[in-house]
């Protein structure tokens, strides 16, 4: 777009330097944003492929820790196993 802005210098033209110069930066701006998008974008994609990757090897894995999580709170909540239970007594 900026090629095309022919100056005012040129005798035909429609554009100031200072405008064109303007133009430049509102666009490397919008460049840069689109830069930091598309690194984002890759970020969270390499973090999907990852994660369907580590779900290819054990779809369970994920289950198995929060199930393990909530047995361990249940025991300590109603006292009972052998690290939360209490000792039984000889009568």
């Amino acid at each position: 777009m900026l090629k095309n802005c022919r100056l005012f210098g040129s005798g035909d033209g429609d554009y100031a330097k200072a405008e064109v110069a303007w133009y430049k930066g509102q666009m490397d701006e919008i460049d840069q944003l689109i830069d930091e998008s598309k690194e984002k974008k890759k970020a969270e994609i390499e973090g999907v492929l990852s994660d369907i990757e580590t779900l290819k090897a054990d779809p369970t894995a994920e289950f198995q820790g929060e199930y393990s999580t909530s047995i361990q709170q249940l025991s300590a909540k109603e006292g009972l196993g052998k690290t939360f239970g209490q000792p039984r007594r000889l009568t």
